[in-house]
Parts: C-alpha cells; sequence; structure tokens
C-alpha cells in the first residue's frame, strides 16, 4: 500500500514487519510525515501573512510531492507567505520567504504545516517601509539570532514579517536591497518616501540632521565617501534627483573627503547657515585642505586669482563675509596678493612641520608607534581601511599635506591598503 503523506527528508531503519504493514520503504529506510490535506485541516493564508512551521517541513522548489527539496526547515521557523497557494497532491502548497534560506530565500511548503504567527506589527505592518535611524544596525538570521550583516544609517527596506518578541525586543523582518532578515525595531522608524528635509534649490545652505552618507551619486548603491557628522554644512548644486524613495541632492562641502562635491538624500538634511567666523583680523592661517580657490570677491562668483596648495601660508585681512551659504575670509599670502577665500579650507597658524624629518614621494617609512589607522584619504574623519602595525614598512607615494593637525602621507606597502597615515607616527629608513 503506498502512503501518500507529506514527510520530511527525515529517515531510519526500519523492520521488514513496518514495511509489510504497508508503510512506503526505500532501500530499507522509512520516511516519515504529515497526513493528507483531507484528513488534517489546513489553516488559508493569503500574501503577507506571517506563519510558522509546525514540524520539521520540505521546502521545496515548487509545489507538489515530486518536487525537489531545497532543504529541510525545522519546527517555529518564521516565514512569511507570498502567494494564495496552490493545490496540488491533496494539498495546498504556499510559496513563503524565510531569512534563513541562503541561495533560496523562497520556496514552497504545504499548509497542513504552516500555523498563523500573528504577533503584534506595531508601527511597522507588513508591506510597510522602515529606515535605519541608528549608525549601524545588526540584521539577525532569525528574532535574537546570528547577526548576519549590518547596514548604515539610512538604510530603507520592506517590512516583510513583523511582530515577534525575543530577548527583550521587538523584531521585524526587513527586505534591504541586497540582503533581509531580521532587526530590532527600536532602531528603526517608519518610512513613507520622498526627501523629509523638504525642497532645496541651487545655492541653498543646509545642515545635516544626522549623520548621514555622502555618496558620489544618487542612490542607495553608490559608493560613500564619508559619512558627514550631524549638524555639516552643505550648499546645494542642483535641484534634486528622486531615486530609491529618496531626494538626492548634490551638494559641496568642504568636510566630504576626498570629493568637494557629492550627493545627500534630502531626507537628513535642513536649512541652516555656517557657524560664525573662526578667524580675526591679523590672525596667521594655512590652508589645510587644498587645491584651494582664491578669489577677487567673496563668493562663488568671484574671480578666480589663482589656486592655493595645502601648506599655503597668509595673513587675515578682512572678513568674516557671508556668500553663497560660506564664511569668507581675506588673506595676504606670501607673494603679498590679497584675495579672498572659504574659512572651512583654513587653520590658524603655520602648518606643523613632520617631527620626524622631511619626507616625499619615494621615501621608505616604518611605523614607529602602532597599530597605525590607513584611512582613505588625508584626514582623521576620513574612513579606516586598514591598520598598519608598529615596524611595518612602506614606501610614500603621494603627500606630504598637512590636515586636522597632522602630517599625511599616501603609503603603498606589502599585505597593507593603500592610503593615509599621520607621518607623526612614522620615520623615514
Amino acid at each position: 500500500m503506498r502512503s501518500d503523506r507529506e514527510f520530511p527528508l527525515l529517515t531510519r531503519r526500519i523492520s521488514r514487519r513496518s514495511f509489510a504493514a504497508g508503510t512506503l520503504a526505500t532501500g530499507g529506510l522509512l520516511i516519515a510525515g504529515l497526513s493528507r490535506a483531507d484528513t488534517v485541516a489546513a489553516a488559508s493564508f493569503g500574501p503577507g501573512d506571517q506563519v510558522v512551521t509546525t514540524d520539521y517541513t520540505n521546502y521545496r522548489d515548487a509545489p507538489g510531492l515530486n518536487s525537489n527539496v531545497l532543504l529541510v526547515l525545522p519546527p517555529n521557523q518564521i516565514a512569511v507567505v507570498q502567494d494564495s497557494g496552490t493545490a496540488k497532491d491533496g494539498y495546498t502548497w504556499y510559496l513563503i520567504r524565510i531569512a534563513t534560506g541562503g541561495d533560496n530565500p523562497t520556496g514552497y511548503v504545504a499548509g497542513a504545516l504552516l500555523a498563523s504567527n500573528s504577533g503584534g506589527g506595531g508601527d511597522f505592518p507588513v508591506g510597510s517601509q522602515i529606515i535605519v535611524n541608528t549608525d549601524a544596525l545588526n540584521v539577525r538570521d532569525q528574532p535574537n539570532g546570528s547577526v548576519i550583516n549590518v547596514v548604515n544609517s539610512g538604510a530603507i527596506g520592506d517590512v516583510t514579517g513583523a511582530g515577534v518578541s525575543a530577548g527583550g525586543y521587538t523584531w521585524i523582518n526587513v527586505a534591504f536591497p541586497k540582503l533581509e532578515g531580521w532587526v530590532a525595531t527600536d532602531f528603526v522608524k517608519a518610512y513613507s518616501g520622498g526627501g523629509g528635509g523638504g525642497a532645496f534649490k541651487p545655492g541653498d545652505g543646509v545642515l545635516t540632521t544626522s549623520a548621514v552618507n555622502y555618496r558620489d551619486a544618487p542612490g542607495l548603491n553608490s559608493n560613500v565617501y564619508v559619512v558627514l557628522p550631524a549638524g555639516s554644512y552643505a550648499v546645494v548644486q542642483d535641484s534634486g534627483t528622486a531615486k530609491d524613495g529618496y531626494t538626492w541632492y548634490l551638494v559641496r562641502t568642504s568636510t566630504g573627503g576626498p570629493s568637494p562635491t557629492g550627493y545627500l538624500a534630502g531626507e537628513f538634511l535642513q536649512l541652516g547657515s555656517p557657524s560664525g567666523g573662526n578667524f580675526n583680523i591679523g590672525d596667521s592661517v594655512y590652508v589645510n585642505s587644498g587645491p584651494l580657490n582664491f578669489r577677487s570677491a567673496p563668493g562663488l562668483n568671484g574671480s578666480i586669482l589663482r589656486t592655493l596648495q595645502t601648506g599655503d601660508t597668509g595673513k587675515v585681512t578682512d572678513g568674516p563675509q557671508t556668500a553663497d551659504g560660506y564664511t569668507w575670509y581675506k588673506i595676504e599670502v606670501i607673494t603679498g596678493e590679497q584675495g579672498w577665500v572659504v574659512q572651512d579650507f583654513l587653520s590658524a597658524g603655520n602648518p606643523t612641520p613632520p617631527p620626524n624629518g622631511p619626507v616625499k614621494v619615494g621615501d621608505t617609512i616604518k611605523v614607529v608607534d602602532g597599530p597605525l589607522n590607513i584611512r582613505s584619504s588625508a584626514g582623521s574623519k576620513s574612513p579606516v581601511i586598514d591598520v598598519a602595525a608598529t615596524g611595518a614598512i612602506a614606501k610614500v607615494v603621494d603627500g606630504p599635506l598637512y590636515a586636522q593637525d597632522y602630517t599625511w602621507i599616501k603609503i603603498n606597502g606589502n599585505l597593507l591598503a593603500v592610503g593615509w597615515v599621520a607621518f607623526e607616527f612614522c620615520q623615514v629608513v
């Protein structure tokens, strides 16, 4: 007699007697499982329903008993139903989505082995969107489970499963553009799309309302230059581009790491002005991040007289004045020329000479006080891309540059990322 029970791929040795009793056997192995749909009442589910497996359950690539089994789901596996069910081989088969499916995030299971898991979704019902409002958020394989990845502030995702309590948190399953998993609701907020900071126009001065990614192009999949801290000042350069649920603005900022222009999401911007002037007439200053335009008048419409380089020095003769969203000072440089520059690229005093002797491109240096951060660009606010241990040897390929109270050199060393380090912790060898 043939059993038409839908059994998980679990096996055990059987006796001749059990085989004679009529249970389907293959190669002396018993395949155990559940009853037909007409003998075990299965609940009816619809798209978006959150469900849980009631026993070990075959997770298949298609509806039906003859389809391939991708894996066996354990009891209490949480899933989200994706369709209205397909009747085949005496069962109703549901396409479900799980966070632990690896290369197969969706698959089919028999409805008789599913039960509703209608936990409260709170402010995040299935089908809604969320935005991450903390610097970095762990994404887990199940509620309070293992961390599978991390998403940054501003990431947007679709809620695909909601309302599971575990470990003192409420967890929701979220599908991000390239990742899906469970996150704690304490670190996200509801997202309704659009540029929450309002519409901006070219020339507007704006401030970031929280830490925000500064990107090389509009969209969540573009490269991140640096993360700008809350209160960073920028000037809008265009009218905005809609992509991935945000309005992205091309901005110009002095704190943008390797690029003075980049894109920010309007959700994290508000109209604002830079802080008051930093210098007094007669102060000695130097360029901390060149090249810097040296203009005939304050403002972006002033003619460019020349370009100053990092480390160039001058004396303040006029200012401050505000124009085009920047604070400007007039300085006299060593040649006697006078012109206007943006204060963001100036530091008070004179550039500090390297304490360990002069350094130039082509020199070989050794790290004498490690571990030493290697950064993507010159400056202590740039992202760390590697770490050099004490004794590490490298070749100088660019610099030196003077920025944020350090002398920066770009190095290329064996088994090290190519990047910038503070020379104060190195010496020429």
